[in-house]
């Protein structure tokens, strides 16, 4: 078939590429919601899943720069093609012998800068919570800035980092559409290569984003049970100390108050029973998922991002066709050149 090439429009789409590979999404980095050793391993978690998230975006980004690259060298290989094959038509309108169009030089498509992979944070794993009392699971459970730090978290990830990997998709997307308008020949993969990659970030980059979102969401939940659940530490002071007075008047009084020392006592120790219990459920139920399955998915992410480089294979060009030289003038490749 004969190549058809818009080099004009080629390096619009170079542009259009290089133009969405410079993501503006800062990592967002997940507050602990409590002083314990427990949501402090789930906010690193959160925050190294989304430093990986962001990682890959970004590595997705200098993909299509580096793709913007080579289609603007396409379009300048091309381009020379187009010229070297008008001077060519030229010259056979002017009664000078045809020229036979030779294997042009190596495309400057080629010329690329490599890109390796993004190296991404490793998750932390969960690790057993040391020794506490009941009244310092307490004090730590409720300090810090509570579940809204996880839900401002999530937030953030959806109305930030969500919309700009789709905005990507979206415009890489339309930029395949148009690399396959002004890229004729039945051989380039560019459109196809760069359709694939708007493919990927909408189908496996983004619902990962949105799992890391719910993922926060659900820790928040849990730790609104745990602290809810959870004694303040006021709470245990007075007992204590009430505790301690009518053991001071047990003892004066030859046991009189028996009845209420137990009582205080019994109290004291269902307070402790719900801080520790809470604590336990909390370790368990609160982690979104198991560090091997978040590096599992995002080294997922890392190996299928599909390259959008075209690594183009100019066509040998054969002698110009008489039918041509019913043409006016040679303006376009389209009139110019024919693959071989």
């Amino acid at each position: 078939m004969d190549l058809w090439v818009d080099p004009d429009g080629l390096r619009a789409d170079a542009g259009a590429l290089d133009a969405s590979g410079h993501p503006n999404a800062p990592a967002s980095v997940c507050q602990a919601a409590a002083g314990d050793s427990v949501s402090a391993h789930l906010s690193g978690a959160l925050s190294a899943w989304s430093h990986s998230l962001h990682l890959l975006h970004e590595h997705a980004g200098q993909q299509r720069a580096i793709g913007g690259m080579a289609i603007a060298g396409t379009a300048a290989d091309l381009a020379g093609t187009d010229d070297e094959n008008a001077a060519a038509i030229g010259g056979i309108m002017d009664g000078s012998a045809p020229m036979a169009g030779g294997a042009p030089a190596g495309p400057s498509a080629g010329n690329l800068p490599a890109l390796p992979a993004p190296s991404l944070p490793t998750i932390p794993t969960m690790t057993t919570p040391p020794p506490m009392s009941a009244e310092q699971v307490a004090a730590q459970v409720h300090s810090g800035p509570g579940p809204q730090s996880l839900r401002t978290f999530a937030t953030n990830i959806r109305k930030t980092l969500a919309p700009s990997v789709l905005r990507a998709a979206h415009e890489a997307r339309r930029t395949g559409t148009s690399v396959a308008e002004n890229w004729v020949d039945g051989q380039q993969r560019a459109a196809t290569n760069i359709a694939r990659h708007a493919d990927w970030l909408e189908s496996s980059l983004h619902p990962q984003i949105l799992a890391l979102a719910r993922a926060a969401d659900d820790v928040a939940t849990h730790t609104e049970t745990l602290i809810r659940s959870t004694p303040r530490p006021e709470e245990f002071t007075d007992l204590r100390q009430r505790l301690q007075v009518a053991l001071a008047n047990y003892n004066t009084s030859g046991g009189a108050n028996a009845a209420q020392v137990e009582a205080l006592s019994t109290e004291l120790s269902k307070k402790r029973a719900a801080a520790m219990s809470a604590m336990q459920g909390f370790s368990t139920a609160a982690p979104p998922r198991d560090a091997g399955t978040i590096v599992e998915a995002t080294t997922t992410l890392t190996t299928s991002a599909p390259q959008i480089i075209p690594r183009p294979a100019l066509p040998r060009l054969r002698a110009i066709p008489l039918r041509w030289l019913r043409w006016p003038a040679p303006t376009r490749i389209r009139r110019a050149c024919s693959p071989k």
